[in-house]
């Protein structure tokens, strides 16, 4: 069910999102009765701002209130997911190319961790420059990412 509604809820995010120049980075909806909190992660290149939030959440806000797609009460969050933020799909790897990253990686061939800077993204993997030259990884074998933040 709660798969449904953060269905829902993204079909009537993306549009707005979209509209203002902003990226939905995540959505999540946790918390049980009236301690539910939907928290949606935004992107714009340049940076998002206190203000930006502000203004999204009011779109959104109106949005979900004429739809309703969230049975019950709870509380809406929209922020940055901020520097620390996981690197999931390709999208969320191109706005990092350049900088250096951590790539945890599923079991497979090459398990474990693997830092490097990010030198390209492609359709079905990325290359990063290791202490062994470039070297492709395809996303398949990839459990996430995330910039190294010193």
């Amino acid at each position: 069910m709660r798969a449904e509604i953060l269905e829902k809820v993204r079909s009537l995010v993306v549009p707005i999102l979209e509209r203002e120049g902003f990226e939905l980075v995540d959505l999540k909806l946790g918390g049980v009765g009236r301690g539910r909190v939907l928290r949606i992660f935004i992107h714009r290149p340049g940076g998002v701002s206190i203000e930006d939030c502000v203004r999204i959440s009011r779109m959104v806000e109106d949005r979900l209130d004429m739809e309703d797609p969230i049975p019950g009460s709870y509380t809406l969050e929209v922020s940055s997911p901020g520097l620390d933020r996981p690197l999931r799909t390709p999208s969320d790897f191109a706005r990092v190319v350049g900088e250096r990253i951590r790539l945890t990686m599923k079991g497979g061939i090459r398990p474990g961790v693997v830092e490097g800077k990010l030198l390209e993204v492609g359709e079905d993997g990325l290359t990063l420059e290791t202490e062994e030259g470039a070297t492709r990884f395809p996303f398949e074998d990839i459990a996430q990412g995330k910039v190294e933040v010193f």
